[in-house]
């Protein structure tokens, strides 16, 4: 069994990691100053390498968003084909994020070598879902858009007379697979379940994106879809970060040194069931490199070197998500999806009765909720429902709650969790 360090600094990653650094200083300015000491074109051993790595700062959105000396000036790259992908935006400000055409097809190759094990290809149409799309430069309202090798349904106006449209797209056949986040098509899926439907079109493989997975919407998903399923974790910064296997292991790519670290920033050692802020290094990008750059993400990290998928190396045990949507609880991490999870679960039991609610943490180890609902009578049964259900979630954990007529948006200073 490999060590932490010679785990974390595989030879080949190595060497691209050299290659990463002496790019940098020569043609990034911000490394041109940090590694200015540093002489690189030398030879040096893994275990030096590894002590000019470390030294190296924590990158952020925040120290990147509005540095140019983040950005190449090499000229060959300027006059390469560079495309802008912005970032969602859901931990503040929409972040503009630069890659060459090269770049970018350097991060999907592996991903595609890892989706051949489902059997579909990089020419299969496939499904996902959307905002509002873009046709020929004018944005559009339309519910369904036909691109060459997809087709996109928009998340907009979901109702079930939208869903049995795109059920009766599905079942015509086009594509094979479909590529969504997973919120969305658990609400297609509740539809389909719905209708008695059992394996729609020629869909044959379901990756999921863009959200943490739960075991419940997966166990929804076999049930309609009956096909494999898998999971793709990524990010507009470093793009695809891993896949998980026909096995269910959770692969990390090669094309990135990944790492997880604590509060303090110190390393969390492989194994350890601690879930740690991600950090990731590209080997790939020149143009606007990411180098010990802070996802603001929390996962488990690990490593597995006899999957049957045969590939060995770094792999995920969880990804639990966003930093912003993680709370801490009697010293364990929650992500605050299980919320949402509980609104699922009140909704189909109860069908419709809360019109808002606000959930806030002012006091250790308590969720303090804030309701609007639709009648006095309910009132009861929303606050037993979440104190029974979250009690037996989480040990040891308090729930207060409370009845108001609206819930002002304007007003709201403790957390984002504002919900209609």
């Amino acid at each position: 069994m490999l060590n932490h360090e010679e785990i974390l600094f595989n030879s080949e990653q190595n060497s691209k990691l050299k290659t990463t650094l002496r790019y940098v200083k020569k043609n990034v300015p911000i490394y041109s100053k940090l590694l200015e000491s540093i002489d690189l074109e030398k030879d040096f051993d893994d275990k030096e390498l590894k002590k000019i790595y470390n030294s190296l700062p924590f990158q952020s959105k925040s120290s990147m968003r509005y540095d140019e000396g983040y950005f190449s000036v090499d000229k060959n790259i300027l006059s390469s084909s560079i495309e802008k992908k912005y970032t969602g935006g859901t931990t503040g400000e929409p972040w503009c994020i630069h890659k060459t055409k090269t770049e970018i097809g350097k991060y999907f190759y592996p991903l595609w070598k890892s989706r051949l094990q489902f059997g579909i290809k990089p020419s299969d149409h496939f499904y996902q879902f959307g905002g509002y799309g873009e046709i020929d430069g004018v944005f559009t309202t339309k519910q369904i858009i036909e691109y060459n090798n997809y087709t996109e349904f928009s998340l907009f106006h979901l109702n079930d007379e939208v869903f049995d449209k795109y059920i009766n797209v599905l079942q015509e056949g086009k594509g094979n697979w479909f590529f969504a986040n997973p919120s969305a098509l658990y609400l297609l899926a509740l539809r389909m379940k719905e209708k008695g439907i059992k394996g729609i079109g020629k869909i044959k493989y379901i990756e999921l994106t863009g959200e943490r997975v739960y075991e419940y919407q997966e166990e929804l998903f076999r049930e309609v879809f009956d096909c494999p399923i898998s999971v793709m974790y990524g990010s507009r910064e470093v793009t695809t970060i891993s896949h998980r296997c026909l096995y269910g292991n959770h692969h990390v790519f090669d094309h990135l040194i990944i790492e997880t670290i604590d509060d303090n920033g110190k390393t969390i050692p492989l194994g350890t069931p601690v879930a740690g802020e991600i950090v990731a290094t590209s080997l790939i990008d020149k143009y606007m490199p990411f180098i010990k750059y802070k996802t603001n993400d929390y996962a488990i990290l690990s490593y597995k070197d006899d999957c049957p998928c045969g590939k060995k190396g770094l792999v995920f045990e969880d990804i639990l998500g966003r930093t912003a949507e993680i709370v801490e609880i009697n010293n364990k991490k929650y992500h605050m999806e299980l919320v949402f999870y509980l609104m699922d679960k009140f909704n189909s039991l109860y069908k419709s009765g809360i019109r808002q609610f606000q959930v806030t943490f002012r006091k250790p180890n308590t969720f303090i909720f804030c309701f609007v609902v639709e009648n006095k009578e309910l009132e009861n049964i929303v606050s037993e429902f979440y104190k029974n259900e979250l009690r037996c979630m989480i040990p040891g954990i308090n729930v207060e709650t409370k009845f108001k007529k609206i819930i002002n948006r304007e007003k709201r200073k403790y957390n984002p969790y504002i919900i209609e």
